[in-house]
């Protein structure tokens, strides 16, 4: 029961959208809580656990043929897909309501957010390489959609709303790979299936060589520009062993044959990637 849960509601995944809101605004933002208050902090975090949830729903409902075919715990959403739909519609609603209650251009950007997250889930995962690049840039404008509600360092922002998207991309990719069979068997035209295995392992390396240096000149830049003494050796050390070996190691990996978990194990990686980055916020 509680995979089936686990499976449903993502409760790990919901936590860290909550922590990187929290962690973005009391430790980038110039004010920390006094704009919007604590009741907007929880109004924000309330329409991204909702947007969250919602966007679980849509997907796990238009995928569940090809979830079966790869062997995944099925969703409690599929269970019952008429009160699931209304559910969907009804947490769409009321987070655009929270939203309108921050300000109107937050509700246009969530509004926008949502429609994406619908027409992904119907449409664009099934197109190569333009699925990919969706997923993870609605993941990242999570984060950069702050700048509209608070005063927050451009560049912070950028930095971590571009790591984000480079992670997550990397990380569609994979799970594509994972996914190559059901997606073949629903007819879905993902990366994988449409330029082929090989190709899109070569795609995968160069993604994960891109983000590796990206990462390593960001390290370099915010290392000089906004770390002094004891807390920049505290900085370089922790995007060393919890961002740059993490995804080292999973081009390392990716270089191994014959290792039929390979791609599970640099999904977990590279997730572990994302945690870090949020826990990262934290030394700012």
């Amino acid at each position: 029961m509680w995979q089936n849960f686990n499976r449903s509601f993502r409760p790990i995944n919901v936590l860290f959208v909550c922590l990187a809101q929290v962690l973005s605004v009391r430790f980038l933002a110039d004010i920390n809580f006094q704009q919007h208050g604590l009741v907007g902090l929880f109004l924000l975090i309330s329409v991204s656990v909702l947007t969250t949830l919602g966007a679980y729903i849509s997907n796990d409902l238009l995928d569940e043929k090809r979830d079966e075919k790869n062997g995944k715990k099925r969703s409690l959403w599929v269970l019952m897909p008429t009160f699931s739909w209304i559910l969907y519609i009804l947490i769409s609603i009321f987070s655009l309501y929270l939203a309108a209650m921050l300000s109107r251009q937050f509700m246009l950007s969530i509004s926008i957010v949502l429609l994406f997250c619908l027409w992904y889930s119907y449409v664009l995962k099934n197109i190569a390489f333009l699925g990919n690049i969706v997923a993870a840039a609605t993941t990242s404008f999570g984060i950069f959609v702050l700048y509209l509600l608070y005063d927050i360092d451009l560049i912070l922002l950028l930095f971590f709303s571009t790591m984000s998207f480079l992670v997550n991309y990397n990380r569609e990719l994979v799970k594509d790979i994972i996914d190559l069979h059901g997606d073949e068997f629903d007819g879905a035209k993902t990366t994988p299936v449409f330029f082929g295995l090989p190709r899109t392992i070569e795609m995968l390396k160069f993604s994960l060589t891109s983000t590796f240096f990206i990462l390593v000149f960001a390290a370099y830049y915010l290392s000089k520009n906004y770390f002094f003494g004891d807390l920049k050796i505290l900085f370089n050390v922790y995007i060393l062993f919890f961002l740059i070996f993490p995804i080292g190691f999973s081009y390392f990996l990716l270089m191994k044959k014959n290792v039929e978990t390979k791609f599970q194990h640099i999904s977990l990686y590279l997730k572990f990637v994302l945690y870090g980055g949020i826990i990262l916020i934290c030394l700012f």
